[in-house]
């Protein structure tokens, strides 16, 4: 193929030595052979397992983190197990209708540490762990002792509970309590998930000695099992902001704080591009939009520079990954982002600019790709014709 020979290059090109933190320089066939994976994957394991450990034996936040990583750890057994049944990744895509094995415990320890701290980022933590297991619907064990309201009264300021609050309502096909909390949503001073939350607990936690270049691995392992976990109703937020929706005068007021309060006051990535796109069908102004356009588009472009820290062994990379984690923690997705693109020293518009070029240069990839291997079944009756 065309394309190989430049990959071939790149790779020749590639240092024979690797600065590998807190092992020194390694030997680039070292670092990439199966023996060094093997162990890496081991010792983040070990890592995982002793910062895990290390959460649940301190304050309240840290122990709802730990329980909340370990719900995470076995939902995600329990849902592997059920694709693996099926024969279908499709199988995985919703929550276990039955107790998973393994959750009760930490559920129920998790929705018991909600109630007795009365901490919004624990009760959030609550919930999600009660919602991945099934356990909140069906009201089982400990989160009999959860509710929407509880967690809304907790946290009155926050947009997050009565998005929950408005999928269960619509769920269960009450209007009523479905419009009371989009108003509500409309109302909010701030959407906070805690989204970095677990990362942010996992930077302060991880034991010292755990070898550095370990640490991006697991605040890898970290944030995929936050993600994991059920999130607030944004598709039904967006629904109810439909287009045709907005052309009532009543709806169109309530979506257009929607809007603001997911763009102006949300803490994370999913509340600025859900945020953008009800802004869109409300009538904000061009420059309003071309502003939040922009800034969506460098946050992604911070975001993948983050992916690529995450993998890089250096230790000025670590030190970067620990501050990104660190920022998540403390203040938030989008302030961590923010803090990225800052230190990067360049404009929006720039970094906005090289985010479209580079999805540009991804969606050429792969239409080529589509093409050449389309290419054969295509070529086939010419060259049978010339025989």
């Amino acid at each position: 193929m065309p394309t190989a020979a430049p990959r071939v290059a790149a790779a020749e090109e590639r240092p024979a030595q690797v600065e590998v933190c807190g092992l020194g320089s390694l030997a680039r066939a070292e670092l990439e052979s199966e023996a060094f994976r093997k162990r890496t994957l081991t010792d983040v394991d070990t890592a995982l397992r002793r910062l895990i450990e290390r959460l649940l034996a301190g304050d309240a936040r840290a122990r709802a983190a730990g329980l909340s990583m370990q719900v995470a750890q076995q939902v995600g057994v329990a849902l592997e197990q059920r694709s693996r049944i099926a024969g279908t990744p499709a199988a995985a895509s919703a929550p276990p209708d039955d107790d998973v094995a393994g959750a009760t415990q930490p559920v129920n320890a998790l929705a018991k540490l909600a109630v007795d701290s009365r901490d919004p980022a624990v009760y959030a933590l609550a919930v999600q762990a009660c919602q991945s297991t099934g356990a909140l619907e069906g009201r089982r064990g400990g989160c009999q002792l959860i509710s929407y309201d509880q967690w809304a009264q907790l946290d009155a300021r926050n947009a997050v509970p009565w998005m929950f609050a408005a999928e269960a309502a619509q769920n269960r096909r009450d209007g009523g309590a479905f419009a009371e909390a989009m108003y509500r949503i409309a109302h909010a001073q701030a959407s906070e998930t805690f989204f970095g939350l677990l990362p942010g607990l996992a930077r302060t936690h991880l034991p010292a000695d755990v070898p550095a270049y370990l640490w991006p691995a697991v605040y890898t392992r970290v944030i995929a099992m936050q993600a994991s976990l059920p999130m607030p109703g944004y598709q039904r937020v967006a629904q109810y902001c439909s287009n045709d929706a907005v052309k009532d005068a009543n709806r169109l007021q309530v979506c257009t704080g929607i809007a603001g309060v997911l763009l102006e006051r949300g803490t994370s990535l999913i509340d600025h591009n859900f945020g953008l796109t009800i802004a869109r069908r409300v009538g904000w102004s061009e420059s309003q939009l071309a502003q939040a356009e922009l800034k969506r588009e460098a946050y992604g472009h911070a975001a993948v520079s983050v992916g690529k820290l995450l993998e890089d062994t250096r230790c000025e990379g670590v030190r970067q990954v620990n501050e990104y984690a660190q920022q998540m923690g403390a203040r938030g997705e989008i302030a961590a982002l923010q803090q990225v693109v800052e230190r990067s020293g360049r404009s929006l518009e720039s970094l906005a600019a090289e985010h479209r070029a580079s999805a540009q240069r991804l969606l050429q990839q792969g239409q080529q790709q589509g093409a050449q291997q389309a290419q054969p079944v295509v070529a086939a009756p010419s060259m049978l014709a010339t025989r």
